[in-house]
């Protein structure tokens, strides 16, 4: 926090003097520990075309391409832009990490590159949000308090709960995971699993056992029947 109160105090002194300019993200790449991203200053629609081309086609940073280019390539670029307040720590809230190649506004207090940041989004590849356990009044945090953390794109949704516990859903499959437990819901059917045992292996087991019972007097299991009730078990469990 210590950062961010050297900043409002910044902001404060200086009368927010703040400079705002439109910009292309050339990489959006961000890492536990570092919650920023690149972005490369643009002052026309011509500019903006060029560059994504150049991203699209996976030749930005080929010295060749910039050099064919270089009307459109010698504008200033700008690492480290923040993400949120404190680009070192995500203890909780919301990052949005924009799409590359993706037009955004970025935002400089006291003229201070170190001090740059996303203000506005055009198009978003992730949502990360996270919730910490609320502390009562004069409790100390610790490693140990549950969260919630959830991370969001166009693919994919990741939900954990505290570090044992995850949930997983895309267009093809659903998975929840503990450290005793597995489910899986997919286009190949349903997974069960509690510890080392699975719920499909078990049911098939019980059915075998069934199959062997000998009923001296009276009617004993259906054979045919038993059989199609473990093919079945096969088709919807995994």
């Amino acid at each position: 926090m210590s950062e961010i109160a050297d900043i409002i105090k910044t902001i404060a002194s200086k009368k927010n003097r703040i400079s705002t300019f439109p910009a292309i993200v050339v990489k959006n790449e961000i890492g536990d520990n570092n919650y920023t991203i690149s972005v490369r200053k643009i002052s026309d629609v011509v500019e903006y075309n060029n560059i994504k081309h150049a991203l699209d086609k996976g030749t930005y940073n080929n010295p060749t391409e910039k050099s064919n280019a270089a009307d459109y390539f010698d504008v200033l670029e700008y690492n480290n832009v923040r993400l949120k307040a404190s680009i070192n720590e995500y203890d909780e809230g919301i990052i949005v990490v924009p799409r590359l190649g993706s037009w955004v506004l970025v935002s400089i207090i006291e003229g201070i590159e170190t001090n740059a940041f996303v203000s506005q989004y055009s198009e978003v590849e992730k949502v990360l949000v996270k919730f910490k356990k609320a502390l009562k009044e004069g409790e100390e945090p610790s490693d140990d308090d549950s969260y919630i953390d959830l991370s969001v794109t166009h693919e994919f949704v990741d939900i954990k709960v505290g570090e044992l516990t995850q949930v997983k859903v895309n267009n093809e499959s659903f998975e929840a995971v503990t450290d005793k437990a597995k489910i899986n819901l997919s286009t190949d059917g349903l997974f069960v699993q509690n510890d080392k045992i699975d719920l499909l292996t078990t049911l098939q087991t019980f059915v075998d056992e069934v199959a062997k019972i000998v009923v001296v007097q009276g009617t004993g299991p259906n054979i045919g029947n038993l059989q199609k009730v473990k093919t079945d078990l096969g088709e919807v469990l995994k």
